[in-house]
């Protein structure tokens, strides 16, 4: 997958969060053309550690990534829940290892050697935005790490899945 930057998912990001009806179509495609990341993000082992609006923020957060990809890169063959789950043990394993107390320094490990260095800091920037103010910010302090692992695994299966050379 070609590098997806900034611009782009700065571009993305705006037009999802500012239009529901977008954000809407967006879901119903990512649904249709990756059917196994929502119910990856979503798995009932989920619901005790999020809150709705928990959720609600990671399924933006994923159409995002996703959308993101898709105009950079055009179509991707569907993703398997078995890489999904691959990916996501071997991030919690890498989180693991760190020594780092502060949320920011616990994802540098995440940062050395991404191909995908601009979809990382767009999740870490959503994830720590309005850290002083809680009430503002949809995620809590406990559900940020495992919101990153979770939206870091379906980057990492995005940026390895193929090209789809025939989806419509």
């Amino acid at each position: 997958m070609q590098f997806v930057p900034e611009k782009v998912i700065d571009e993305v990001a705006e037009g999802l969060g500012t239009s529901g009806v977008e954000l809407e179509e967006a879901l119903k495609a990512l649904q249709l053309h990756q059917p196994a990341l929502i119910p990856f993000l979503l798995e009932e082992e989920n619901d005790s550690v999020f809150s709705e609006s928990e959720r609600g923020f990671m399924i933006y957060l994923l159409a995002v990534i996703w959308k993101s990809c898709l105009e950079v890169n055009g179509p991707q063959e569907p993703i398997h829940p078995d890489a999904l789950s691959e990916a996501e043990e071997q991030n919690w394993e890498l989180l693991e290892a760190v020594q780092a107390k502060r949320f920011r320094e616990r994802l540098d490990v995440f940062f050395s050697g991404t191909p995908q260095e601009d979809l990382l800091a767009f999740l870490e920037d959503c994830l720590t935005e309005d850290e002083e103010d809680e009430e503002e910010n949809p995620v809590s302090k406990e559900g940020r790490e495992p919101i990153f692992v979770l939206l870091k695994s379906v980057v990492d299966c995005l940026d390895r899945a193929p090209l789809a050379s025939s989806l419509s």
